[in-house]
């Protein structure tokens, strides 16, 4: 097993924190208000982990008090919160994301969603949108033997199949599709049923049209074809998309490569390489420079590599080491192998740090080389 403990996978920041993936509400772009974020996240957690009753009790009345004190208006807009009070309310639901929960707790928390989220205002649809799929990457990231257990046994979590209906006839724009697509797909993680249909259809799409269906609900069905809208996407060159598909791929890491039937494992080993495919081929850089980010294209390339070491090694390494790839994926390659080098198992990637070395040394031969800009910088005292 390559990946050892993904508990203390150092990449997951990199999906958590993604520039697309921020929203009013759950992120601060103070400095300082960044730092007691982090002090109050680790409370909050302690708190739901040492006091649950009383702190859930807390969140079902904050939930209820949303919906008295900022009402949708009768024909569907909504009313105009005092500034101060609309930023209080936020900061009550961004805590949603940052709550210690295990199976039943989350069940829980999303029992409650589904009796407010219609009701909220979209600001709070919106914070909420981006507070769960952080809430149940934890709770796999914390308690990775439920949620593999959840789909050995092809059971799920109460309340999941409403909330994601509730979500699916809501997305009306790009920019919701940006908020609710990984709302949706973090909830068809827990939903089994939905990668058993997926895999045993084929992965063109095709037979959404002719009407060849394995027996399954018309609710799986919606969802699987959630799932291809999402490949779809990704061809297009959508980043909520690959969000979405990387995710699919971290997920995936929790299930054994050896002797395990897991439908998410096949379904995940299936998508690989349109995600590989979609963020590291040359023809995706057009004339503005990279479509996806750093942050994504990190977070792809380490989930790839335990998913598949030989195939990232084989394949992405050389690619991105090319003499003619684009920086972008030069600078994701370096920070990929950063954030494996930081991981307790650090060894078992040393073909690829062996790969890294030749393009830094390079590098640095290149920069400090008498005469160029880079070293003319240095002496002066103007580069740091």
């Amino acid at each position: 097993d390559r990946g050892g403990d993904w508990s203390s996978d150092v990449c997951s920041s990199d999906l958590e924190n993604n520039s697309y993936e921020k929203g009013p509400g759950l992120y601060s772009t103070d400095g300082t208000l960044q730092d007691i974020e982090a002090h109050a996240r680790t409370i909050i957690e302690f708190l739901s982990a040492s006091n649950w009753d009383l702190f859930f009790e807390h969140l079902k009345t904050s939930f209820r008090l949303l919906q008295v004190v900022f009402p949708l208006q009768g024909n569907g807009t909504q009313a105009a919160p005092v500034q101060d009070d609309d930023r209080n309310a936020l900061a009550t639901l961004r805590i949603v994301a940052f709550i210690w929960v295990d199976k039943r707790k989350l069940s829980l928390v999303l029992s409650e969603l589904c009796s407010c989220f219609f009701h909220l205002r979209k600001t709070f649809q919106s914070t909420l949108g981006l507070a769960l799929p952080i809430l149940i990457l934890r709770w796999v990231e914390q308690n990775p033997e439920e949620f593999v257990l959840m789909h050995n046994s092809h059971s799920k979590i109460d309340g999941v199949d409403r909330l994601f209906d509730i979500a699916n006839g809501m997305v009306d724009s790009n920019r919701w599709k940006a908020v609710l697509y990984p709302f949706q797909i973090f909830l068809l993680f827990l939903i089994p049923d939905v990668f058993e249909v997926a895999t045993s259809m084929p992965s063109t799409g095709r037979y959404l049209e002719n009407g060849s269906l394995p027996k399954a609900s018309s609710g799986i069905f919606k969802k699987v074809s959630f799932l291809e809208s999402l490949r779809k996407a990704l061809r297009n060159k959508n980043p909520a998309a690959a969000y979405c598909l990387i995710s699919l791929l971290r997920i995936a890491r929790h299930f054994s490569l050896e002797g395990n039937d897991s439908a998410l494992l096949s379904y995940a080993l299936d998508v690989q390489e349109e995600v590989r495919d979609a963020l590291f081929r040359k023809n995706i850089i057009g004339s503005e420079g990279a479509i996806f980010d750093n942050g994504l294209m990190t977070a792809a390339f380490v989930s790839l590599t335990h998913l598949n070491f030989e195939s990232c090694n084989e394949n992405i390494a050389p690619q991105c080491l090319s003499s003619n790839a684009p920086n972008d994926f030069k600078l994701a390659f370096v920070s990929a192998c950063s954030n494996l080098a930081k991981l307790p198992n650090a060894q078992l990637y040393s073909e690829l740090f062996e790969k890294i070395t030749a393009l830094i040394r390079d590098h640095l031969k290149v920069t400090s080389a008498p005469g160029s800009e880079q070293h003319l910088l240095i002496r002066s005292g103007s580069f740091s």
